[in-house]
Order: structure tokens, then C-alpha cells, then sequence
């Protein structure tokens, strides 16, 4: 035992030694990637197919057939908060270039633990890229023990080029934070790079649908590809742990497997995503009212429709597993909410007061308890009966001047358990419908 910790030390000494005389290098993005086979027979037992490329940094390449557009749009990619959506669509932003998918790298890791901080060691990293033929093919590097770990990050760096556009899944949040602060362990620079978190765009397209949005969840509901033999990647730091230890391939090689498989799934999810955009009226599984959101603040014309379609209940259930009734329902009035918002910036008083009417038959929101990712948080304050009331007697009596319809919705709005503040108001509201109507 203490003589293989003393090897350790020593071959971390060494590669301290060399990463510091990497750094200029690197520093201009100049770095290119020192993969080379070494004499065959030094795999570790259960990565027979995987290549030794440097002192413990072993690589595997795996090609595949699918499907993508050539070059895309990625501005629906990279819409900001949905509360912006509707005011961005005031000021569009200006068309973005389209993408080649060649410069696309879908990046993944496989790490020590969930935190950011500088604890936690990749000891798995995946990229996949699309070859000028069309092929998708998915380098994978492993590191079987910490010395190698420089090399590691050689090797990444040697594949991240600062024109890259990287895509991954949560990638902003934790992916990208760890390369980043390993470099800086390690006296490296990690390139500044256009990013695409596929993470955001998925949950507003699928997440209520689907009841989560978690990668597994997407895989079965929204590309209809299941896993089957597969393990939990919540078991990748125990696992790795054991390697270290008895450095049996065998176990490891289930974490690395579950890693390719993470990596295939984002092109499929990605091109789902972009085909939603480019033709949003389709029959498809989606959550209406957040693509029509989407495409308003893109200034799309087929905002409208889809949000008209999903208000009326028009988009696929896809079986009694969609919503998660509660989170549909909640799809529809939301629909609702969004086309009145869009029709009072416009000028549509009459449309925007028909848009609220359409959505109170679905009161009450009812919640059922397998709407877990929905049920936990409070409806939001404009996705009440009563919020629908007070902007209904608001648009007859301001904008449409029929003031005994007016007088009906507040008073409707008035019968609901409301605090104090909020009585007072209705019943001014009341009180001044009532001395329109007395006055005219």
C-alpha cells in the first residue's frame, strides 16, 4: 500500500512539473491534443476496448447514425428568463448566425460528487461531434487514477477550441464550473466558448408534460427511448471510489456506458427541441403555452394559434401519463393569460377579454398528488378565478365601457376569501361601476 501511494506522489510531482510548462501554450488556445496509442496488453482488466493514451488516461471512440439539420437557428436556444419573454418581444433581439452542426461539441462528465467546488475531480469526460460525413462519433476519456489528471485536462482542452459552440445538459451550472476550476488547479485556461444548456429549453418545452426534467424522464417521454439495464449515474462517485481501490474495470464500466448513453441523448433532444420551433403547429408533446411564450418573444407569427389551440385543450394528451392533469389544466389557463397580455399590448380589448372568459370554465386548478414537480410550489397570483374576475371588470369597464358587465365580474371577484386590502379595492371598483352606471 504505501509503496503504490509513493508511486502516486511521484507521477503527481511529474505531472505538476509538466502542466507548468504548458501554460504559455495554452494560454494562446495554440494546444493541440497528444493522443497516441501505447504498446497494446496495459488495459485494465474489463476495458479491454478502451486505449491507454497516456499514463492512467484511457479513451474510447464509438460512432453512431442520426439525424440533424446541416445548420440551425439557436436563438430559441437561448431565450433568457421566460419573465422577459413577453417584453423581448417589444425588442427582438437581433437575428442571431446560423450554426454549423460541425462546430457543435456535446460535452458530458462523469464526476467525484455534485458539488462545484474545488473537491470534486472529473474523472469522466465525453464529447460528441458530427464528422463532415454526417456521422456522430463520441470520444470518451477515463482516468483511472488521480496522478493522470493533468494529462486529463490536456486531452479536453485539446478538444475544446475556443470556435467550438458546446452543448450540454445542466452544463452551465455544473459541467463547465468544474473544467473550469481543475484548469485553474492545474495552471491551465480553460477556453471561453459559446455555450448551449439544453437543460433550460427542456424545461420549458417539457417539464410539466413530461412531470420532470431529468434526462431519463425526457429519454422515455419525449424520444420515446427508455433505458433498459441501465444504472443510475447517482452511483458514478461510489463506484469510481471502488475502482480506485481494487482496480477492477468491471466496475466501472457501467458508469462509463450510462455516459455514452448521456451523451447520444443530446443531439436527439436537441434536434427535437429545434423541430418544435420550426414547425410549432404539428401535432406534437409539448407544453403549449411555454413554446407559445417562446415564440412570441422570437416575434413569431404562429405564437397566436399555439396558444389558441393549447387554451382550447387542442395539443396531444399522450396517454394518461401526461399531467399530470393539474400541470395541463394549468398549461391551458396560463395559455390564456399569456394570449391577454399579448392582446392588451396590441390594442385588442375585446379578443383580450375573450382569451379570460375561454379560461374560467377550467377553474378550479385542482392539483393531484403525482403532480409532484407542480404541486410543491403555490399557484401564482394571476392563475386564480378571482385575478381573472378583476381583469375582466378592468377591461369592460376602462377599455370596452360596458359598465354592467363590469359590475358583474367585480362582484363575482368579491365572492372568494381575498385579505382586506384586496376587498377594499373590489368594493371601490364596485362603488365607481355603480356611479358610472347611475350617471350615464
Amino acid at each position: 500500500m504505501a509503496h503504490r501511494l509513493a508511486d502516486r506522489l511521484k507521477r503527481i510531482q511529474a505531472s505538476q512539473t509538466s502542466a507548468s510548462s504548458l501554460v504559455q501554450s495554452l494560454g494562446s488556445g495554440q494546444y493541440q491534443s497528444s493522443a497516441k496509442a501505447l504498446p497494446a496488453g496495459r488495459s485494465l482488466s474489463g476495458l479491454s476496448q478502451w486505449s491507454l493514451i497516456s499514463d492512467s488516461l484511457y479513451q474510447f471512440t464509438s460512432s453512431f447514425s442520426l439525424e440533424f439539420p446541416s445548420e440551425f437557428d439557436p436563438s430559441p436556444l437561448l431565450l433568457p428568463s421566460l419573465s422577459l419573454a413577453l417584453s423581448l418581444a417589444r425588442h427582438l433581439p437581433k437575428p442571431l448566425e446560423p450554426i454549423g452542426r460541425e462546430r457543435l461539441v456535446f460535452i458530458d462528465l462523469e464526476t467525484t460528487g455534485l458539488s462545484t467546488g474545488a473537491g470534486t475531480l472529473a474523472f469522466a469526460f465525453g464529447a460528441g461531434s458530427f464528422l463532415p460525413s454526417g456521422e456522430f462519433s463520441i470520444r470518451q476519456l477515463f482516468l483511472s487514477d488521480y496522478a493522470g489528471e493533468a494529462a486529463f485536462l490536456r486531452e479536453i482542452l485539446g478538444i475544446l477550441r475556443d470556435e467550438s459552440v458546446l452543448v450540454s445538459y445542466n452544463g452551465a451550472a455544473f459541467d463547465i464550473g468544474i473544467l473550469r476550476s481543475r484548469c485553474i488547479l492545474n495552471g491551465m485556461r480553460f477556453p471561453e466558448t459559446a455555450h448551449i444548456d439544453l437543460l433550460r429549453v427542456s424545461r420549458r418545452l417539457w417539464a410539466r408534460p413530461a412531470g420532470g426534467a431529468s434526462l431519463g424522464i425526457l429519454e422515455d417521454r419525449v424520444l420515446g427511448q427508455g433505458r433498459s439495464g441501465d444504472i443510475p449515474g447517482s452511483q458514478a462517485p461510489e463506484r469510481y471510489f471502488e475502482f480506485l481501490k481494487s482496480g477492477a474495470g468491471e466496475i466501472i464500466l457501467p458508469i462509463l456506458d450510462h455516459h455514452r448513453r448521456d451523451i447520444l441523448s443530446l443531439p436527439a433532444l436537441m434536434g427535437k427541441a429545434l423541430s418544435l420551433f420550426d414547425q410549432p403547429l404539428l401535432p406534437c408533446f409539448v407544453d403549449g403555452s411555454r413554446l407559445g411564450l417562446c415564440l412570441a418573444a422570437l416575434g413569431r407569427p404562429e405564437a397566436e394559434l399555439l396558444l389558441k389551440k393549447t387554451l382550447c385543450g387542442e395539443l396531444p394528451q399522450a396517454g394518461a401519463s401526461f399531467a399530470f392533469r393539474g400541470a395541463r389544466c394549468f398549461s391551458r389557463v396560463e395559455a390564456a393569460h399569456i394570449l391577454y397580455r399579448l392582446y392588451k399590448k396590441e390594442g385588442r380589448w375585446s379578443e383580450a377579454a375573450a382569451a379570460l372568459e375561454a379560461a374560467l370554465p377550467i377553474f378550479p386548478l385542482k392539483l393531484e398528488p403525482t403532480d409532484t414537480s407542480f404541486s410543491l410550489r403555490p399557484l401564482p397570483s394571476w392563475a386564480k378565478p378571482q385575478a381573472f374576475y378583476v381583469e375582466l371588470s378592468k377591461l369592460y369597464e376602462h377599455r370596452l365601457r360596458a359598465y354592467p358587465v363590469a359590475l358583474s365580474w367585480a362582484r363575482l371577484a368579491l365572492e372568494y376569501e381575498l385579505g382586506e386590502p384586496e376587498k377594499q379595492k373590489i368594493q371601490a371598483r364596485i362603488d365607481r361601476i355603480l356611479g358610472k352606471i347611475k350617471n350615464r
